[in-house]
């Protein structure tokens, strides 16, 4: 089986933290305030252009 990296669009990102947060609470009970929360970091070059990112 082949898989393929792609950029999220149209809404998959949503659609995948939801399903992630659906799958946590069947799992554990709910204890945390925050339900998801993003990483937002980014790798820059020295001229401070954006090189990678994880959000």
């Amino acid at each position: 089986m082949e898989y393929k990296i792609e950029n999220c669009k149209d809404g998959d990102a949503e659609y995948i933290i939801d399903r992630l947060v659906e799958y946590n609470f069947s799992q554990v009970s709910v204890q945390q305030e925050v339900l998801f929360d993003t990483l937002d970091k980014k790798i820059t070059d020295d001229n401070g252009k954006i090189i990678a990112g994880c959000v």
